[in-house]
């Protein structure tokens, strides 16, 4: 589904210093994926905002604030917001917040540190704490390019590896999972029973990289931003 938007560059159309830091590693890839995130007349914010109001005295939590610029947008009362440098309002890693948690929330946002085992790790704890019938959402599933998922990050923007998580999540039970085409790729999560049975692939996935991203996309379910609105609203 993001094959029609794939098409190759010249290797001298991308900063030289980003494709000899590639080559290193064996992870320059002429393909791209050709999309362009500001002619979507939607965002993540779009879609988190729309799910909280959906639920009655809305429990909403954020992995990564950074500078506040989707938690400050969420219309709720009862948010709480987790980073360890800045934004939101817990000053903590994501994993000791986990570690001490005890409340159950009904939207969360998984915006932290863009690594596939960091993330993995984020959304499996925040699982454990999402009521049932609620929401997940997940960013940065769509990078565009090597530079974009290349970690350690060569600038911005920059998705990383978190795209391996599509393929444990479109195999584990319990949720429903997509990935919306807006925004650098933004996972939706819908926790449909009490328990979740995370689908542990870390070890084929560890070590994939851009190419592999490219070759293995046709698996995951990939939506319009209108379809993914329409399937919040109907949840």
């Amino acid at each position: 589904m993001l094959k029609k938007f794939y098409i190759k560059l010249d290797k001298s159309k991308f900063p030289e210093v980003c494709v000899k830091k590639a080559e290193l590693e064996n992870k320059f890839c002429e393909t791209i994926i050709n999309i362009n995130w500001h002619e979507i007349l939607f965002n993540r914010i779009s879609f988190i905002a729309l799910a909280t109001q959906l639920k009655n005295n809305c429990k909403y939590l954020e992995i990564g604030t950074d500078k506040n610029l989707c938690f400050n947008c969420i219309p709720v009362i009862d948010k709480t917001g987790v980073d360890p440098k800045s934004g939101g309002n817990v000053r903590k890693t994501s994993d000791d917040f986990f570690k001490d948690n005890k409340k159950m929330y009904d939207v969360i946002f998984i915006d932290g540190l863009h690594y596939f085992d960091q993330t993995r790790r984020d959304i499996k704890n925040g699982l454990n704490f999402l009521n049932e019938k609620g929401f997940m959402f997940i960013h940065d599933l769509i990078p565009r390019n090597f530079m974009e998922e290349f970690n350690p990050p060569m600038g911005n923007p920059w998705s990383g590896d978190v795209w391996k998580v599509s393929h444990e999540l479109k195999k584990t039970e319990g949720i429903e999972f997509s990935v919306i085409k807006a925004d650098h790729g933004v996972g939706l999560i819908k926790k449909i029973k009490p328990e979740v049975n995370y689908f542990n692939d870390y070890e084929n996935l560890k070590n994939l990289k851009f190419k592999d991203y490219l070759e293995m996309n046709d698996s995951i379910n990939y939506i319009d931003a209108e379809k993914a609105i329409e399937k919040i609203k109907k949840s």
